[in-house]
């Protein structure tokens, strides 16, 4: 992967990238994220707080993704579920754009759509079934939720591959994501077995996810190797 600044990735090669430079570049954005967060912990009391980070990040260093996959927006559902049965997930929602080129195609895919819905419905697990000294580890999971998603939203984006090994790295990211929550629900349902109806429901659903991104992967290597 071509760079700046000898460990800065170039962006604007990104056309040329294979799936270790997308993994290099990712790296760094994640170095950068950690880097933020530690100076947010220890300059958020200080006036222009913000500017003070970025000047020391140099912030046009980071991940440029609006640059690379275009923009996109949240979808949000102000919905919430009442039970945890098999309605859990709700195969009906149709949003965002409907043709490959639009901004938010990404929104159309059945993995985004179980994703959101799964994590919709953590939300309500979260306040409502986890008892207070779990919600610390709740949150957790909710954090890895959000990370899972985004990974989703960037890998499909707007349906065009234009930047195909992109398109895969960003799904094995949210794949790691989605083993990374079901070992923290097996962690908390051994601590507490009064969680495992609702964690078994939760399960089946990201393992229905896990499924879904395998299939997407596949389907980018087969299109990858037909270039």
């Amino acid at each position: 992967m071509n760079k700046k600044n000898n460990s800065v990735p170039d962006w604007d090669n990104c056309d040329n990238w294979r799936e270790c430079d997308w993994e290099n570049a990712l790296k760094y954005s994640d170095d950068l994220a950690s880097q933020y967060f530690h100076m947010l912990e220890q300059y958020s009391d200080l006036p222009y707080a913000e500017d003070l980070i970025a000047k020391k990040l140099n912030e046009k260093n980071m991940v440029p993704c609006d640059h690379v996959f275009g923009d996109y927006e949240w979808y949000t559902d102000s919905k919430e579920q009442d039970d945890f049965d098999d309605d859990f997930i709700d195969p009906e929602v149709e949003i965002g754009g409907s043709q490959p080129g639009d901004s938010l195609f990404y929104e159309t895919s059945p993995i985004y759509q179980k994703a959101s819905q799964i994590t919709l419905g953590w939300c309500n697990v979260l306040s409502s079934v986890l008892s207070p000294d779990d919600r610390f580890r709740g949150l957790n999971v909710l954090f890895h939720m959000g990370r899972m998603l985004s990974f989703i939203s960037l890998s499909i984006s707007d349906g065009t591959y234009e930047h195909i090994n992109g398109n895969m790295i960003f799904t094995k990211r949210a794949l790691n994501l989605v083993n990374q929550i079901l070992g923290e629900l097996k962690k908390m349902e051994k601590k507490c077995s009064r969680y495992t109806t609702v964690f078994d429901i939760v399960q089946k659903h990201l393992l229905e996810c896990h499924d879904l991104l395998i299939d997407y992967l596949l389907e980018c290597k087969d299109r990858q190797k037909k270039g």
